[in-house]
């Protein structure tokens, strides 16, 4: 008896979220754009001198810059605030997209050094 090729069964699969319900993810992008306004250099001087240290962040997910389509450049950012406007006011002219990455608040070179930039 010949041998019969193997049979592939395919399975339909379902998606699920494990996701916790009480934080569910964005569905959006957020848009931003490169100026720094008056109330970014005064969130940054505060900043600067630990004045409500905690306040100091944007909030993680994806952010379109100008009007980047699906082969723009992605650039990470930790989520503290002068890390995040010194990336955006560097990419005057660029469309891209902006991966926030939630650092707890810490700056790019803190957060890579403790590991939390990369979560």
């Amino acid at each position: 008896m010949p041998d019969r090729p193997a049979r592939t069964r395919r399975i339909r699969k379902t998606q699920s979220c494990s996701c916790p319900t009480d934080n569910p993810r964005p569905s959006e992008v957020r848009t931003t754009d490169s100026a720094i306004t008056s109330a970014n250099r005064l969130d940054h001087f505060l900043a600067r001198w630990g004045w409500k240290r905690e306040s100091h962040r944007v909030e993680p997910g994806l952010y379109r810059l100008g009007n980047p389509d699906p082969d723009s450049p992605v650039l990470a950012s930790a989520n503290y605030t002068l890390s995040f406007d010194a990336l955006r006011s560097a990419l005057t002219g660029i469309d891209a997209w902006i991966l926030v990455l939630d650092t707890k608040g810490i700056n790019v070179w803190c957060a890579a050094g403790k590991g939390t930039f990369r979560d």
